[in-house]
């Protein structure tokens, strides 16, 4: 087998992997997140919560597999909501910690809702993809290593396999266009 041809084999396997693995991330994340949600707050309150991530991932996972060229815009109005929203822990490191001891782990449940589909994206675009799953990922990082007490709460943790996910995206874009020596 020609070496350019076994590097887009090992690119395709690595973004069906990727895809594979932020698909079940977020269905372990979605059933995890809202047991709590259905049981702590619970009718209707509960189920307004989870409808209010479910109904995005699933509108903006639609536009990924639909129509890509607008769900790029969206996911980079994602990212830039994910920088905003970092920001303003870096700035107001009390505010949105106080509003998500009362109202849940907010930023983790946005972090990890442009996921799938940025995966679904990546099939195409995987650095693109790769860098925006990072930049999301990365800000609540980043504001944990900012805080004097390190606790990694529910924003770090989503932060990991998405990390996991990006980084299979980048190797598969590597991978794919650049040509074997």
């Amino acid at each position: 087998m020609e070496p350019g041809r076994a590097r887009r084999i090992s690119a395709r396997v690595l973004r069906f992997v990727a895809l594979s693995w932020a698909i079940l991330f977020s269905v372990v994340a979605t059933l995890f997140a809202g047991g709590y949600a259905l049981e702590d707050p619970g009718w209707p309150v509960g189920y307004l919560m989870v409808a209010a991530w479910l109904a995005p991932l699933g509108a903006l996972t639609v536009v990924a597999l639909r129509r890509p060229v607008l769900a790029w815009r969206l996911m980079w109005v994602c990212v830039g909501i994910a920088i905003a929203i970092a920001l303003v822990q870096l700035a107001f490191p009390r505010v949105l910690t106080g509003w998500e001891f009362t109202n849940g782990p907010v930023v983790a449940i946005a972090s990890f809702v442009p996921l799938v589909p940025l995966a679904i994206l990546g099939r195409r675009r995987p650095l693109a993809a790769a860098i925006a799953i990072a930049i999301i990922a990365l800000g609540p990082v980043v504001v944990q290593l900012r805080e004097t007490e390190l606790h990694f709460g529910s924003s770090v943790a989503v932060s990991l396999p998405m990390l996991i996910a990006a980084g299979l995206l980048a190797v598969a874009g590597l991978l794919h266009r650049h040509p074997a020596p």
